[in-house]
């Protein structure tokens, strides 16, 4: 008797101040029920250079902001969600201790 197929298993890393994050959690969650895999999620600080009150956004400088917010925003589009950007980028290191501490 040959064994139970296994389910692939998808690692994803995310950080939770993440709108790209989310929006690929959105379709890989869709995908998982059409295509049967588990997904792991592994939390990373994608800024953790990021003061614990937070910064400006307006760091990253025009451009990089109005190529990402396109991109974001189309991506929130093709997914049916409406997202608000918001001006002041969080720390999120805090969230990723009481994630972990909540894994436990």
């Amino acid at each position: 008797m040959a064994a139970p197929a296994t389910r692939p298993t998808v690692t994803v890393y995310f950080d939770f101040i993440c709108p790209f994050c989310y929006l690929g959690g959105l379709r890989l969650r869709r995908l998982q029920g059409r295509w049967g895999f588990d997904l792991r999620w592994e939390g990373i600080q994608i800024h953790p250079e990021t003061p614990r009150e937070g910064a400006p956004i307006a760091r990253f400088g025009e451009d990089l902001l109005r190529r990402a917010a396109g991109g974001i925003v189309a991506l929130a589009d093709e997914e049916g969600v409406e997202l608000n950007l918001p001006l002041t980028l969080a720390n999120s290191g805090l969230a990723h201790r009481m994630a972990e501490l909540a894994r436990q």
